[in-house]
């Protein structure tokens, strides 16, 4: 059906349009629904407009798109949308200009729930560490963007496990991955849920700690006995430990500028001895 005839004229357009498996109908531009089929109301509830179905996050979305459609500067418009009526499941609403007495917009729905779900796996996959779960640095970055962009304070922390390299050559890879995650478990289980943390590859992690951190170097040395008593219960000898470098966010800096300030100051650490944290001093 593509929207250019009234089907309320054709007695076998009619039928199919009751009898679709595919969710129909009939919507003014205000979004009132005049007709709509047993799938329609099976997928997206009975409501009395087309609003009454989605998010309403994205009412405005949908108002625009029926305008431009209705007004001829789009031919069609589609929305994807969590459902009112089940909001677990997604619904894609495409619509086209009708012409004739049967509305201004025909509207097909879609369960596309599992598309979602799948779509949502992949993305999980493409910001996720494969190993530990944890954020990867594209991820942890990103995120961290978004924190600065609302002006948020924090701080970042660059830690690398002092001995691993050890771990590895001792015990093997498999026993070093179990290393890893205990340590990535261990740093997940002391932060809140709004710090990020992420593996950024090998044995390096990263840290964000949302807000006014008054003594980032204590909280950073805590860890640091945390982690070596995690993971004394994974590889007993030798002594494994975590070299860290800390920064606190500055207005105007990148995600990008504090994580390089932040991995200079752990490699100050690192030159110190090890098992400490360092909080980056600039030069002068």
């Amino acid at each position: 059906m593509n929207g250019s005839t009234d089907e309320t004229a054709n007695p076998t357009i009619r039928i199919m349009f009751e009898a679709s498996p595919i969710g129909m109908c009939n919507v003014l531009i205000d979004g009132t629904i005049l007709r709509a089929n047993a799938a329609y109301r099976t997928l997206a509830g009975g409501g009395a407009t087309l609003f009454d179905a989605i998010d309403p996050t994205l009412h405005d979305a949908l108002r625009a798109g029926m305008t431009e459609v209705v007004g001829g500067s789009k031919p069609s418009f589609s929305i994807v949308t969590p459902l009112a009526a089940d909001p677990n499941r997604w619904g894609e609403m495409s619509m086209v200009r009708m012409r004739g007495g049967s509305g201004d917009l025909m509207v097909h729905a879609l369960d596309v729930t599992s598309r979602q779900q799948h779509e949502s796996k992949l993305r999980e996959r493409a910001d996720s560490d494969a190993l530990t779960g944890l954020s990867n640095r594209s991820a942890f970055a990103s995120i961290l963007g978004d924190r600065l962009r609302t002006q948020a304070r924090g701080v970042v922390y660059m830690l690398d496990i002092d001995g691993f390299k050890t771990v590895n050559d001792t015990h093997g890879h498999a026993k070093g991955d179990e290393l890893l995650i205990a340590v990535a478990k261990c740093i997940r289980s002391s932060v809140r849920a709004t710090d990020i943390v992420a593996r950024f590859g090998g044995d390096e992690f990263a840290l964000w700690l949302d807000g006014n951190v008054p003594d980032p170097v204590k909280i950073g040395n805590a860890l640091i006995e945390r982690i070596a008593t995690h993971a004394a219960s994974v590889v007993p000898t030798p002594r494994v430990t975590a070299s860290i470098g800390v920064y606190r966010s500055v207005d105007g800096m990148t995600p990008e500028q504090m994580l390089d300030y932040a991995d200079q100051a752990m490699y100050v650490a690192k030159r110190a001895g090890k098992g400490r944290t360092v909080e980056y001093r600039p030069t002068r």
